[in-house]
């Protein structure tokens, strides 16, 4: 975002739990409607991730690990802006929405892919998400290798609540922004060593570029999101 500075994760929960039907993964939740040897369908809540760029405490900033989850995040700073910028601290607070869905995976040849469809259930913004990822894995008990692409969706209403601008934000400046739907895109690499029976190194960069209804908005300053871990993971 403008006028903004990245948000430092140093100690990074990851918490999973998988039962007969109900599991949770880190801010997953779910619960397997069918399953076969190739498909799994699954009914999903899970958090909206765009407002994390806007709150230093929304849950999205301590949670780094995941297929498709980003979670570097943008905060504005004090400095006072003219009159052709927009404050981010004036304008309406970009909440936490609740988004409920179906999750379709399956994978052959050691290539997995995972489809989901859905809708904010808090009625936040109103708005739905479309997310697809494919991704492959190799190695073995002391090491692991994953790399991962994806695109995600997201509807008009959606963008517009996080980024566009409304005319009584706007105020005096001519910077009024309303946007459409847009697609926004990530690429991701994993590595994990294990180095005794509870700790494990990890390290993983993913790059996600952002959607043009996003990065016209005047509040956005970057066309994309880079994020990069590197620690011990103790089990």
């Amino acid at each position: 975002l403008v006028d903004s500075k990245d948000i430092p994760l140093i100690v990074v929960p990851q918490v999973s739990y998988y039962g007969e039907r109900f599991f949770l993964e880190n801010l997953e939740l779910g619960y397997t409607l069918t399953e076969s040897r190739h498909f799994m369908l699954n009914a999903i809540l899970t958090p909206g991730r765009d407002s994390g760029f806007f709150l230093r405490e929304d849950i999205n900033n301590f949670f780094v690990d995941g297929v498709i989850e980003f979670s570097s995040s943008l905060l504005p700073n004090d400095e006072t802006l003219d009159i052709d910028t927009i404050d981010i601290d004036d304008l309406h607070k970009r909440r936490l929405a609740g988004l409920a869905g179906l999750e379709l995976s399956s994978g052959w040849g050691g290539v997995q892919w995972q489809l989901q469809l859905l809708q904010d259930v808090t009625r936040v913004h109103k708005g739905k998400e479309a997310r697809f990822a494919v991704g492959i894995a190799s190695g073995g008990q002391n090491q692991h290798f994953s790399a991962s692409a994806g695109l995600t969706w997201k509807s008009e209403a959606l963008i517009n609540y996080y980024y566009g601008i409304s005319k009584e934000e706007a105020g005096l400046s001519p910077l009024a922004y309303e946007p459409g739907s847009g697609f926004t895109s990530f690429a991701r690499l994993a590595w994990q060593k294990k180095l005794s029976p509870r700790w494990r190194l990890n390290a993983s960069v993913q790059y996600e570029q952002l959607s043009q209804a996003m990065t016209d908005s005047p509040i956005v300053d970057e066309n994309h999101v880079v994020q990069f871990f590197v620690g011990g993971l103790y089990h």
